[in-house]
């Protein structure tokens, strides 16, 4: 009993594998599995495929959970983190748009601060116009002042020029008097010279007459008469000739006066240049310093206006960010802050119900197969088996966490394809994927669980087979079995392979198109000895 009821087991499995074969395709022949139907030898069983046209991709299928694309808490400034809440205007559930106002803080005593400072600046401001010029007073009477100077010193040195060029006429005119002083000195000795010869020659002859007895006495008192006024005609020249001299040496010592006096006044006019241009120096130093004083001014008092100007900014910064505002449209889904107590964090939280991402973790065997861009698919409980569409918009490069084995990541197809995920005895990484979901449901909400599909590679309207159609020859080319006579005969014809999605594959090559018949291979004959089942 027990040897029948495994040949009958083992004969059941090969007629329903010889079944699911004749699935594939349509029967030439249905005649027995084992090649009889009670009578003669039958012909051969030829299952038949065709190619078509087909949209295949390769998938990834994880499950993940949705979240919000956008949830973002109401921040306070850090310089406000002091302020008490002052009013909430919003509560859970209410539905905000971006920059709408969730509360407010209390700035009374900045605004009391802020109006101290503001008068505090303008008086100082004030201030500094004031001094600012009074400092251009000062240094405009300081220029003019330099420039009176300056006009006096050149005009002295102009008026002793003048007078300058005034003892050069004086001298040259003392100069002509010398000369001709000179000219009258000689003169005077020539006359003194001849007179006294002309005395010489009365004087002999006045001798002459008195040794001659025959001269009369009216004779030698004419002589006489003549020497006495050769005589005094001799002392007269003497004198001229003295007064010639004393004139000459006046004149000398004149001309000497003149010309100290012309040194001393060229050796003044050289010593006023001078002092002119030490004293312009001076003065231009002055009025520098005079300048960089006023710079140096206006910059310690622009830095005192900086320092009030900067508290004032800060005061007004402190009171515009008093009022919070919503960072983004969404939802109100929580409330932290409390009215007379500082915001403290997240005191209210805005989510984005309408756009979400949904976030899985791959395992690491697929995560290489996964980029930015790539078109997802994903359903919810929630929206039954309606595939929304994503596109994947972050892969990770780092592992969110290790697990002993894996079963996260499953390396699939289309068409519910088994997963080809597995396990392994080791540690293995888990990497984060986001997905963005491209459609609004509003069925969807944060935190549902979710079945996504990721393609990896897809082609849509190509030449595709059963994988089972595909052989190789014996050159290791892969063929295809090509009919055009229902099976009767067939040829085969080498073809490029190209996506597969596990149930089909792409092809291409001469001969093959859209409604071409294929054959498919038969499993290899078994033959079975029933003699030694029974």
């Amino acid at each position: 009993m027990s040897a029948s009821i495994t040949k009958q087991k083992l004969l059941a499995g090969l007629i329903t594998a010889a079944l699911a074969t004749g699935a594939i395709g349509s029967a030439v022949y249905a005649g027995s599995f084992f090649g009889f139907d009670g009578g003669g030898e039958q012909p051969e069983e030829v299952q038949l495929a065709m190619v078509q046209k087909k949209d295949l991709e390769n998938t990834i299928n994880v499950t993940g959970a949705l979240a919000s694309a956008s949830e973002n808490a109401a921040s306070v400034n850090a310089k406000d983190a002091d302020l008490i809440v002052k009013e909430i205007k919003v509560k859970v559930g209410d539905t905000v748009k971006a920059g709408d106002v969730l509360f407010t803080l209390d700035t009374e005593d900045l605004e009391i601060s802020l109006g101290q400072a503001e008068m505090k600046l303008a008086v100082l401001e004030r201030k500094n116009e004031i001094a600012a010029r009074q400092e251009k007073r000062t240094h405009k009477a300081l220029e003019f002042s330099n420039s009176i100077a300056e006009t006096q010193e050149v005009r002295n040195i102009w008026l002793q020029e003048d007078h300058l060029n005034d003892n050069y006429v004086d001298l040259e005119l003392t100069l002509d008097e010398l000369y001709k002083k000179y000219g009258v000195e000689d003169q005077a000795y020539l006359n003194a010279v001849n007179a006294q010869l002309d005395m010489y020659d009365a004087e002999d002859v006045l001798n002459a007459a008195l040794a001659d007895p025959s001269m009369t006495t009216a004779e030698l008192n004419d002589l006489k008469e003549i020497y006495n006024t050769a005589v005094e005609a001799f002392n007269t020249a003497v004198t001229g000739y003295e007064a010639a001299i004393a004139s000459s040496i006046t004149a000398e010592a004149t001309t000497r006066t003149a010309n100290r006096t012309v040194r001393d006044t060229e050796k003044e006019l050289i010593d006023k240049r001078e002092t002119l241009d030490k004293s312009n120096l001076d003065r231009g130093n002055a009025e520098k310093k005079s300048k960089e004083d006023m710079e140096t001014a206006s910059l310690d008092r622009s830095v005192s206006d900086y320092e009030l100007k900067n508290e004032l900014k800060k005061l007004r910064d402190q009171i515009s960010g008093s009022i919070i505002t919503a960072p983004s449209s969404g939802v109100v889904t929580a409330v932290n802050a409390k009215v007379g107590a500082v915001a403290g964090n997240d005191p209210v939280v805005v989510t984005d119900t309408k756009n979400f991402i949904v976030a899985c973790d791959v395992d690491e065997q697929y995560i290489a197969d996964i980029k930015e861009g790539m078109t997802a698919r994903f359903t919810t409980n929630a929206t039954g088996d309606e595939a929304l569409p994503g596109k994947v918009t972050f892969t990770a490069l780092t592992p969110t966490k290790q697990q002993s084995s894996s079963n996260n990541g499953d390396g699939g197809n289309n068409s519910g394809n088994t997963s080809t995920s597995g396990s392994t005895d080791k540690s293995r990484g888990n990497y984060r994927v986001l997905i963005k979901a491209d459609d609004y449901n509003e069925r969807l909400r944060p935190g549902m669980s979710s079945k996504i599909t990721i393609v990896t590679a897809e082609v849509k309207g190509v030449l595709a087979v059963p994988n089972e159609c595909l052989s190789n020859d014996n050159d290791g080319n892969t063929v295809l079995k090509v009919t055009t006579d229902g099976g009767a005969t067939s040829q085969e014809v080498v073809v490029t392979t190209g996506l597969s999605d596990g149930t089909y594959t792409e092809v291409s090559g001469d001969g093959i198109s859209e409604g071409t018949q294929l054959v498919v291979p038969q499993m290899a004959e078994v033959t079975i000895d029933f003699s030694e089942l029974y």
